[in-house]
């Protein structure tokens, strides 16, 4: 019997000529082990870290890349933030800059900020099911992330108790779901209503056989990024820059999502209390926007995002006893 080959033909067919947008990650290594790339999606979101607890450092790993490079608008990771070595796109875009300090193709490629995560979708037993995701993670939600990860003391806490001064949110027993809430005006994204909310534990499975960070970058070499720099459009995008119209707008609204605000992130984030208010016309980050609902509505989304987590623990807790929803 035949095999059908339509759903693998029609997502080859529908690949752009660009290629590969995420050069900085080896995504054929992470598909080989199951590992599928994680987007938000617009309205609510629910995540969980998963990071192995006997693995030490960060749960998450501090990227600097060069989006939108060339006509074919690769992604490559900065040699010089990330290895200390030379890079071709920090060097292309100096050239561009001794020829017009003001030149905007150089501006666009200084190298944005970002935070790589291994996830769990949990905002449904559907998306729980897909497994591990790997997340390219928007500076602004690792802020709000990292300011509620800043544990308050508790009144009446038991003496001697220790005190914990932060909450590692990819604890396996003690970690946190995160919610947020991604919005789109514009054609540019956002991220509002960042929480931590306390959940079952999760299972070692989750986190058994997770890569190393280092393993799945992608070192491009010098070659492949020059070429990026200087290559020409193909012959049929110079003649209809408009051909497969509806994929070239989801790749520029991927490749919007992942660098809008970050255009010049290297410098180190200002805490969020110290951050100025946004000039009028620029894109506001999550720490710094102004909260457009009312208070009223602001707490209704808080207790129904509660309501979705307590939903959820208690199906869990039927499934592991084999009980009924």
């Amino acid at each position: 019997m035949a095999v059908d080959r339509t759903a693998d033909l029609e997502k080859e067919f529908s690949k752009s000529s660009g290629g590969n947008y995420f050069n900085y990650v080896d995504t054929a290594k992470l598909e080989r082990l199951g590992i599928t790339q994680y987007k938000p999606s617009l309205g609510e979101n629910a995540i969980r870290i998963v990071f192995p607890p006997d693995r030490p450092g960060v749960y998450g790993l501090e990227i600097f890349k060069h989006s939108n490079v060339g006509v074919n608008r690769k992604t490559f990771l900065c040699k010089k933030r990330m290895f200390d070595e030379r890079c071709p796109v920090c060097e292309y875009a100096d050239t561009l800059r001794k020829d017009d300090p003001q030149d905007e193709r150089a501006k666009a490629l200084n190298p944005s900020r970002r935070y790589l995560f291994f996830v769990v979708d949990v905002m449904s037993d559907d998306s729980i099911d897909k497994g591990i995701r790997w997340f390219d993670c928007p500076v602004g939600v690792w802020n709000e992330i990292k300011s509620r990860s800043k544990a308050r003391r508790r009144r009446g806490a038991n003496a001697g108790e220790k005190f914990k001064k932060i909450i590692d949110v990819s604890h396996p027993s003690e970690g946190r779901d995160i919610f947020f809430e991604q919005v789109k005006e514009k054609g540019n994204y956002s991220y509002e209503g960042v929480t931590l909310e306390e959940t079952e534990p999760i299972p070692e499975d989750w986190y058994a056989d997770l890569p190393e960070f280092n393993d799945i970058l992608k070192n491009s070499t010098d070659e492949e990024m020059e070429e990026a720099c200087t290559c020409e459009p193909e012959e049929d995008e110079k003649q209809d820059p408009k051909v497969n119209d509806d994929n070239s707008q989801k790749v520029e609204e991927d490749i919007s999502q992942e660098t809008e605000e970050e255009v010049e992130s290297a410098a180190p984030p200002v805490e969020e209390e110290e951050k100025p208010e946004a000039e009028e016309g620029t894109n506001r980050r999550v720490s710094s926007r102004r909260m457009s609902r009312s208070r009223e509505s602001a707490q209704e989304d808080e207790q129904n995002m509660k309501d979705k987590v307590k939903s959820r623990l208690a199906r869990a807790r039927a499934a592991r006893s084999g009980g009924e929803e």
